[in-house]
């Protein structure tokens, strides 16, 4: 099979294509593989499973940079925070989740999100959204996934194996990203959103996810991601193989979705 690169694969039509993994494993194993990973191959390791329908496809697409959290000066997380205090568990819903089964099991959409806080420069906004959750907000950690910044770096934030806080009451079973910047007040540059197009793209095979939405399309009391992102989203579906929308939103048989307060700032 032809070795696509990145740019001819996001050319392509994603919508026909179905993505499956060889095999099922548990979320920190799953996790570990799809971040570190450098090949451009969607086919993991090999884990014990009992999922028989799992079928490997080899689709090549570069897996994107991405800043790990060492790198930006992220903290680790608070579990003494008082709005996500402890570890989950069924007298503790609202305690720091990491998922146990395979997180191609949880996660279905994409929650889009702007940050509205912008300090001129990257790192220094990571570390004012991380101060803010951590110690205004009094979650453990950030509250989202993924961030891409002014130039279109990909950064990472909450580790994707975490319930994140970004969307009140569907964080369980959603993954989050946040673009640097506040989209009321300007727009997304083109490099911005050439990265939010590949790491949807790369993180809809890698995960077989299904849906994207923006942060307001599911809590209504927030204009995030702001007119000028959230105008870009239904193209950003077409353009990637998803459907736009709140619908493919499913809450994991597993575990209790969290009513966490969302994160946005207006």
């Amino acid at each position: 099979m032809k070795n696509f690169s990145r740019r001819e694969f996001l050319a392509m039509s994603l919508g026909g294509i179905g993505v499956t993994a060889a095999c099922a494993c548990g979320g920190l194993g799953i996790a570990a593989w799809l971040l570190n990973d450098q090949t451009s191959s969607i086919h993991p390791p090999t884990y014990p499973t009992s999922s028989a329908n799992r079928q490997a496809v080899n689709i090549s697409i570069d897996r994107p940079s991405i800043v790990p959290r060492s790198e930006w000066g992220a903290l680790e997380p608070n579990h003494q925070a008082e709005n996500e205090n402890g570890f989950f568990s069924e007298t503790n819903i609202e305690g720091w989740r990491v998922y146990d089964p395979d997180i191609r099991d949880i996660y279905k959409t994409l929650v889009v999100h702007h940050s509205v806080i912008d300090e001129g420069e990257d790192l220094a906004t990571l570390i004012e959204i991380q101060n803010l959750h951590r110690n205004e907000r009094e979650w453990a950690d950030v509250a989202y996934h993924f961030f891409i910044g002014k130039g279109g770096t990909v950064y990472e934030g909450r580790i994707i194996e975490a319930r994140g806080t970004h969307v009140g009451g569907y964080n369980t079973g959603s993954l989050g990203i946040c673009l640097l910047g506040n989209y009321m007040e300007e727009s997304p540059n083109a490099e911005q959103i050439i990265a939010l197009r590949e790491m949807t793209t790369w993180l809809k095979l890698r995960l077989q996810l299904t849906h994207v939405a923006g942060h307001r399309d599911f809590n209504s009391v927030t204009v995030c991601p702001g007119d000028n992102l959230a105008s870009k989203l239904t193209d950003l579906a077409t353009a990637t193989g998803l459907t736009f929308g709140t619908d493919g939103y499913e809450t994991p048989s597993t575990s209790h979705k969290t009513d966490l307060c969302c994160c946005c700032h207006i």
